[in-house]
Order: structure tokens, then sequence, then C-alpha cells
């Protein structure tokens, strides 16, 4: 017999993984401080790529409008302004990075919890489907063995 409610928690489930795709499996094989930690290091990189693209953009800019005035004190502040900015264009980069990943990280752990509860749901549903299907395979033995000839009486 097809018990209904099962029927809806197995589609409601189905459902919902398709609807959260691949994004929430990485909640349900990494812990957050690793998911967060590989993000801030993939962050590091790019973040560094990226500023080392604009200062170097920057600095052909110069070389193009001022090619002869290049000084020693002219190359030391360049060098000054491009570590403080490294610092600091990296950092904010990395923390914001981290802040967006552990909130995408929250967020596919709650879509993981959601299906979890209904896979639980489900094996509730199994086992009382499975007590019911006990308890009636108990009460067919008691009235084969009252309608057997010969048998005991069995009392109610």
């Amino acid at each position: 017999m097809l018990n209904e409610e099962r029927v809806r928690v197995m589609t409601r489930i189905v459902i919902e993984e398709k609807n959260a795709s691949v994004a929430f499996r990485r909640a349900e094989n990494l812990g957050r401080k690793d998911y967060v930690s590989f993000h801030g290091v993939v962050a590091f990189i790019v973040g560094t790529i990226i500023f080392v693209a604009l200062f170097a953009l920057l600095l052909l800019s110069m070389f193009f409008t001022s090619v002869y005035s290049l000084t020693d004190d002219l190359a030391k502040t360049l060098l000054i302004i491009f570590v403080l900015g490294y610092i600091s264009f990296v950092f904010v980069f990395v923390i914001s990075v981290r802040k967006s990943v552990k909130k995408d990280f929250q967020e596919d752990e709650r879509k993981l919890q959601k299906i979890a509860e209904g896979y639980d749901r489900l094996h509730e549903l199994y086992k009382e489907q499975e007590a019911n299907t006990r308890t009636l395979k108990t009460l067919e033995k008691k009235q084969r063995r009252h309608r057997e000839p010969g048998s005991p009486k069995i009392r109610k």
C-alpha cells in the first residue's frame, strides 16, 4: 500500500536536492573552517594578481606620460605605495571574501539540514509502517490460530 505522506516527503526531498544543486554539497564535505580557509587562500592569490595588474597599469600610465622624470625618491615612494597598497588591498579583499563565503556556507548548511530533516522524517515513516505491519501480522496469526481446529483458544 502506498503511503501518501511518505511520497510527499520523498518528493520534497528530491525537489530540495535539485534546487540546491551542487552548492550545498560543499558544506557536506568540508567543515566551515576548512571551507572558509580554502576560499581565503584563493582570495589572497586572486587579490594579489588583481593588485599587481592594477599597479602595473598605473605604472605604465605614469611612464608613458613622464618617462624621464623617474628619480630615486619617486621610485622609493612608488615602492612604499605599492607595499602599503598591496597589504591594505589584499587584507580588505580577503576579509570581504571570507565574510561572503561564511554566509554562503551557512546557507548551504541550512539547506543540508533541511534535507537531513526530510530524511529523518522519512525514516520515522518507515518505522511507523514497519510497526503497523508487525502488529497486523501478529493479529493475523492470532486469528488463524483461533480458527484452526484443535488449537487452544486465545483470550482477548
